[in-house]
């Protein structure tokens, strides 16, 4: 979760680099998320890693289903156990 100057996380960059033809990356985003990546983390524009994912799924060359699918099952998890914990 730790950010460089322009508050971006691995996450960040890993969803920002996300390219169909490539398996790894979105190995490296489930990685990241089994780690503990934040999905409501900010960057300086004030983006998520899902705001940044959908943004990069209007390109040819992502693959915005399973991305964005991914990110958003991950969220709702998230948000599903903060509710159960109070």
């Amino acid at each position: 979760n730790s950010t460089d100057e322009d508050g971006m996380s691995a996450l960040h960059y890993a969803v920002q680099s996300f390219y169909n033809y490539r398996k790894e990356p979105l190995d490296l985003i489930n990685k990241l998320l089994d780690c503990g990546a934040n999905l409501n983390a900010k960057n300086d524009k004030q983006q998520t890693p899902l705001a940044l994912a959908s943004l990069h799924a209007q390109k040819e060359t992502v693959a915005e289903g399973n991305l964005l699918l991914l990110l958003q099952q991950r969220l709702e998890n998230v948000t599903s156990v903060d509710a159960e914990t109070g």
